[in-house]
């Protein structure tokens, strides 16, 4: 990305490549000091036409900080959900769009795929960009792009058979991804043992049970469901990491919605994209210490289950009974 456009409109199904998309906008808007006044995030469904041009037009914080290299806007505004917006409030920014404000950047994220989406017409073609599903020879070049951006080398079976799994949720193979290079703590080949652990991404519904039941002090509820799951084969390493990888998000969704008050904020803030009813539930029913207790413990018991515990299941154990009593 070269230059920013006053105007994005990113539309499509794949969300997780959006939302790279949106990342790399920001690192180049709100790369530097705190640049938070500078940025503003809105939901559609909650907003008119009215709302979202009033916080384009509002002049960026401290005119005189660092503004991307060559120029161009210093505030950014997103609206997500886009699609929920009628006809009607777009065609009251039709104006906007032919001489939109040079200070900032205006990305619209729009949930659907593009041939579906009848309001695109009212936007000039060149602030749209497609982001449909990826299929065939592009999602496999996409799943080795992403592998290797972790040093993670796969075989061409491997490849296929992961392209196969990410379906129309890459994200979900992206987070596998991370996940199995925080295993190993390393890049290298993937054996297909690990790979196969790496395609059952579809536990992560059930490890945000797992931290629910944590949050609301459940814990013979909770240690129920742990023991089913390693009963039915699931990795111990396996499940911390996954509990890991939901309370870190669950840590920037608390810091986000205490700052602001605003579920869409911390969906935002924590990349949530799924279960956001379940994650917004436990978000507000964890306060910034209790949380910082929860990320404690879990370095604890991920120090000793790679240091070599006997019995894992009773560190994990230990853990989410210390997680359900945590702050009660």
């Amino acid at each position: 990305m070269k230059k920013l456009q006053p105007v994005y409109c990113l539309v499509g199904e794949d969300w997780y490549r959006k939302r790279e998309y949106l990342a790399e906008i920001k690192d180049i808007l709100l790369s530097g000091d705190d640049n938070s006044l500078n940025y503003e995030y809105l939901l559609a469904g909650e907003v008119d036409a009215a709302r979202v041009l009033d916080a384009v037009r509002t002049p960026a914080w401290d005119l005189f900080s660092a503004a991307p290299a060559g120029g161009g806007p210093s505030r950014l505004v997103v609206v997500d959900g886009a699609e929920d917006f009628p006809a009607g409030e777009w065609r009251k920014m039709e104006d906007y769009f032919a001489g939109p404000e040079p200070g900032s950047c205006l990305v619209f994220l729009v949930n659907k795929a593009s041939p579906e989406w009848k309001q695109k017409k009212l936007l000039p073609s060149g602030y749209q960009k497609n982001f449909s599903p990826l299929k065939g020879k592009q999602l496999r070049k996409w799943v080795g792009e992403e592998a290797a951006r972790h040093g993670l080398r796969l075989s061409p079976k491997q490849l296929d058979r992961c392209a196969i799994a990410a379906g129309n949720d890459p994200g979900a193979i992206a987070a596998g991804l991370e996940r199995l290079f925080l295993y190993r703590g390393k890049g290298g080949s993937v054996t297909d043992r690990e790979l196969r652990e790496l395609i059952g991404v579809g536990q992560e519904g059930t490890v945000f049970n797992l931290t629910e039941l944590a949050a609301a002090g459940k814990a013979g509820e909770a240690l129920a469901l742990l023991n089913r799951l390693l009963d039915e084969g699931e990795a111990p390493v396996k499940l911390l990491a996954l509990i890991s990888s939901s309370v870190r998000k669950l840590w920037l969704g608390v810091d986000a919605y205490g700052r602001s008050k605003d579920a869409g904020a911390a969906l935002e803030a924590a990349g949530v994209r799924f279960y956001r009813e379940q994650f917004i539930r436990q978000v507000r029913s964890l306060g910034g210490g209790r949380i910082a207790c929860w990320y404690r413990r879990l370095v604890e018991t991920d120090w000793a289950v790679k240091g070599g515990e006997k019995d894992p299941r009773l560190a994990l154990e230990r853990l989410l009974v210390d997680l359900s009593g945590t702050g009660k």
